[in-house]
C-alpha cells in the first residue's frame, strides 16, 4: 500500500449484513478516504450522482454539480472535509462536509457542516442500502480526526431521513452530547395522481382575478426560460427585486453579494442541459414583475427563490407566478410541488402538507457542550411554553385579554400626556416674545 493510501484510507471494522451483495465484497470491510481538495473528487463525480439517485435524500442539492459549483464560488474561509466509503470498487457512501471557524454559544470553535449549509432546502449524507452501517463507518472516520473539530452542525436534514436518529445514537455511545432540534417547515403540495383534480389548486379565485387583471390591462406573458440567453435576460431583475425587498431589513439580501449571484448563474448553466433548473418570469408590458426559480428533479419540483416587483405588490404577481408554474409542473406529471424552507403565507395557500427539517449538533468540546446544553434547554422550554399557550384556550384568551388591556392603558396614557402638553404654556414662544 502506498504512503498516500495509508494516509487517506482507513480500514474500519467488519460489519456483516446478510443478504447484501455490496457488503459481501472485500470481507465486509469499508475503505474510507478523506478528501482535502475538490479537484480530487472529480474522479468520483459519476459514481457520486449514481449514488445520490439511490439515496434516502435525493434532491438537486446532493448532486455533484451543485456541490462543486457551490465550492467554487462560496467556499472562502472553509476547508474541505469530505469522506467517501467503498466496499471493494463500489462507492457506497459520501459525507459531503466542510469545516470553518465560527462563533457558537459565545465561543470561537471549529465547526463541521454540510457543504452549502445555509443556502439550500435539504442536506444529508449520501448513502444507498444499509445506510446505518455506512454512516457509522463515515462517522468512525470523523472520530479518528476529532482533534480537528469542536462541533458537528448538520442543518437542513429532511424529516423523512433516518440520519438524525443514526447520528444521535452513534454519538451517545461515544459519550458526546448530541441535540436534535426543529429547523424550519417545508410546505408542499403532494399530488394525488389525478391531474385534473390537482390542477384545481391552481384555479383559486383570488389568483385568477389577478391573472384576469393583467391580461385585460396590458400585454401579460408568462415565460419559462429554455436557454442561458433567456435566463441572462431576466436574472438581473430577479436579483434586483430580492435586494429591494430586503433593503430596509436588518440583514440585507444575500444577493447583494456578487459571489451569490455568480453561483446561481453558474449552477443554472451547469444543470440546464439536463433541464433541471426551472426559471420562469411574468412580464407585463415587457417588464419583469415576478420571477420564480426552482428545480425539476426526480419527478418533483422544488422552489428555491421567488421575487416580485414591489410596485406591483397590490396585485400579488408572486402568487400569480406560483399559480402558473404549479399548473405547468402538474401538467408535466410531477409527484409533488415542494415550496422549500419557510412557511410563507403564499406557500400555505397552496400546500396540503408541511414537513419539518431537522438540525443535529454534536459537541466534541466539553466547555462548548456545557454552554450548548444550557442554550438548547432554554430554547426547548421556550418552545414548550409557546406550544402550551397555543393549545390552551384559557391561557391564550387570558394573554389576549392582558394584551388588549395593556394597549388600552398605553393609549390612555398617551392621550393624557398629549392633553397635559397642550395645557402647559409655550415656554419657547414666551421667551422669544
Amino acid at each position: 500500500m502506498s504512503e498516500f493510501r495509508q494516509q487517506t484510507e482507513l480500514e474500519i471494522g467488519n460489519l456483516p449484513v446478510p443478504g447484501s451483495p455490496e457488503f459481501e465484497q472485500a470481507n465486509n470491510t469499508f475503505a474510507v478516504r478523506r478528501f482535502s481538495h475538490f479537484s480530487e473528487l472529480q474522479s468520483v463525480a459519476t459514481e457520486w450522482d449514481e449514488l445520490v439517485a439511490k439515496s434516502e435524500t435525493n434532491t438537486v442539492h446532493q448532486l455533484f454539480a451543485w456541490n462543486e459549483t457551490w465550492w467554487r464560488h462560496l467556499s472562502d474561509g472553509k476547508d474541505l472535509f469530505v469522506f467517501s466509503a467503498r466496499v471493494g470498487n463500489r462507492l457506497v457512501g459520501i459525507a459531503p462536509l466542510m469545516r470553518s471557524v465560527q462563533r457558537k454559544h459565545g465561543r470561537r470553535c471549529r465547526v463541521v457542516e454540510f457543504i452549502g449549509s445555509g443556502n439550500v432546502n435539504y442536506l444529508d449524507f449520501i448513502a444507498g442500502r444499509n445506510k446505518k452501517q455506512i454512516l457509522e463507518a463515515l462517522l468512525d472516520a470523523l472520530m479518528k480526526c476529532r482533534g480537528e473539530w469542536d462541533m458537528l452542525n448538520l442543518l437542513h436534514i429532511p424529516e423523512s431521513s433516518t440520519t438524525a436518529a443514526i447520528i444521535q445514537e452513534y454519538f451517545q455511545l461515544k459519550g458526546l452530547t448530541t441535540w436534535i432540534v426543529p429547523f424550519g417547515g417545508c410546505p408542499a403540495y403532494i399530488c394525488s395522481g389525478d391531474k385534473q383534480a390537482d390542477l384545481k389548486i391552481t384555479k383559486k379565485k383570488t389568483e385568477q382575478r389577478y391573472y384576469n387583471y393583467y391580461r385585460k390591462s396590458g400585454d401579460f406573458q408568462f415565460k419559462i426560460c429554455g436557454s442561458m440567453d433567456e435566463v441572462d435576460a431576466y436574472l438581473p431583475a430577479m436579483f434586483e427585486q430580492h435586494i429591494a425587498r430586503f433593503a430596509t431589513a436588518p440583514r440585507p439580501s444575500k444577493y447583494s453579494d456578487r459571489a451569490q449571484r455568480e453561483f446561481v448563474r453558474s449552477v443554472t448553466q451547469r444543470l440546464l442541459a439536463d433541464e433541471i433548473p426551472v426559471f420562469s418570469v411574468a412580464l407585463f408590458n415587457g417588464r419583469p414583475i415576478a420571477a420564480q426559480y426552482g428545480f425539476y428533479y426526480a419527478g418533483k419540483f422544488t422552489g428555491y427563490l421567488l421575487t416580485h416587483d414591489a410596485e406591483e405588490a397590490k396585485n400579488s404577481p408572486g402568487k400569480l407566478v406560483v399559480k402558473l408554474i404549479m399548473a405547468e409542473m402538474i401538467e408535466r406529471g410531477i409527484t409533488e410541488f415542494d415550496f422549500g424552507r419557510g412557511a410563507g403565507e403564499y406557500k400555505m395557500r397552496f400546500a396540503n402538507a408541511v414537513r419539518e427539517n431537522k438540525a443535529v449538533m454534536a459537541y466534541n468540546d466539553k466547555t462548548l457542550s456545557l454552554f450548548a446544553t444550557i442554550s438548547h434547554t432554554s430554547d426547548k422550554i421556550t418552545r414548550k411554553a409557546k406550544d402550551f399557550v397555543k393549545s390552551n384556550v384559557v391561557t391564550r384568551v387570558s394573554l389576549e385579554q392582558y394584551s388588549a388591556v395593556k394597549l388600552l392603558l398605553r393609549s390612555l396614557t398617551n392621550t393624557r400626556t398629549s392633553a397635559d402638553l397642550k395645557s402647559r404654556p409655550n415656554v419657547e414662544s414666551a421667551a422669544t416674545d
